[in-house]
């Protein structure tokens, strides 16, 4: 299983954007955190450090969340933000 630039939830997302009290606003989907967790087969976690959109917060906790992974692998490219990276230099 491969991700990028992954997210632990909306709320979470919505909590690093608006703050914590207008996150509650918005549902509570997409739970991500509690369901890596679960998640059996090798991880994959990709998430530049430059992204502005979703904090690379949310991939370092998903990598400590994921205890059923036979593997799990984070990586955090320099430069690489949301939605631009370099596949040769910053993932291979």
């Amino acid at each position: 299983m491969i991700l990028m630039s992954p997210f632990k939830s909306l709320r979470d997302i919505a909590k690093d954007r608006v703050g914590k009290l207008l996150s509650y606003l918005l549902a509570d989907r997409y739970r991500n955190i509690d369901l890596i967790s679960k998640v059996r087969c090798p991880i994959l976690i990709i998430h530049g450090k430059s992204d502005t959109i979703i904090d690379v917060s949310h991939s370092i906790a998903l990598e400590e969340n994921a205890k059923m992974s036979v593997f799990c692998k984070l990586l955090t490219p320099d430069l690489m933000d949301h939605n631009q990276f370099k596949l040769l230099e910053d993932l291979i």
